[in-house]
């Protein structure tokens, strides 16, 4: 057996012990698949069981010139038996191999939709954030100038008290008739305080000095 074929064999041969526990051999299948040609693999089994049935072929032809010619052909299939069925459990190895392969693949395939999907998601959420902050923000040019920053009643404080109001044409008037009648009074009570101080000023009659 060439140098190749055998380490062909011995890479399958880890491979099916991999398979057949692989919570123990995972590290192993992963180094050795990577390097397995699986198609020159096939190649290869096919083209020893071709040397297998072609050599049992030579040997049954062989035992045809025998005296027993029953007994010579079931030894030479007999002798066939075990090189077929190392080349079909390689195959087995092979098959399995390349549905955990494709399994992988899929599955990798899988997580990358997904993490795409994740991050269209993301950009999505943050293009909305975005067009939401500056609906905000037009709206509050378009209600009066710029917003407002630090706490109302900061604001509040800071800006200056606003000036009264002046009064209405109604009060206007009400006030000027108070006022003219303020004056009345005032010049009422001045009349009658006058009067008071001269009545006492006049002398009494029985201060006049008599007639003659």
């Amino acid at each position: 057996m060439s140098p190749s074929r055998l380490s062909s064999r011995l890479s399958l041969v880890v491979i099916a012990a991999a398979l057949s526990l692989p919570g123990l051999f995972i590290p192993a299948l992963a180094q050795v698949a990577g390097g397995l040609d699986l198609a020159a693999e096939r190649s290869r089994l096919a083209t020893e069981r071709e040397q297998v049935l072609r050599t049992r072929s030579q040997q049954e032809a062989e035992c045809q010139s025998r005296f027993a010619v029953t007994g010579c052909v079931e030894e030479a299939r007999k002798r066939a038996q075990a090189p077929l069925a190392e080349i079909d459990r390689q195959e087995r190895v092979l098959n399995d191999l390349e549905r955990r392969q494709r399994s992988g693949a899929q599955l990798q395939r899988l997580e990358r939709r997904e993490a795409e999907a994740r991050e269209d998601a993301a950009e999505r959420r943050a293009r909305a954030a975005s067009d939401q902050q500056s609906r905000e923000s037009r709206a509050a040019a378009k209600a009066g100038g710029p917003k407002p920053t630090g706490s109302p009643r900061a604001s509040q404080a800071a800006s200056p008290p606003a000036a009264p109001a002046g009064p209405t044409p109604g009060e206007a008037a009400a006030n000027a008739a108070a006022h003219a009648d303020r004056v009345r009074q005032a010049q009422e009570h001045k009349a009658s305080v006058r009067q008071r101080q001269a009545e006492r000023k006049k002398p009494a009659a029985s201060d006049l000095p008599p007639v003659r």
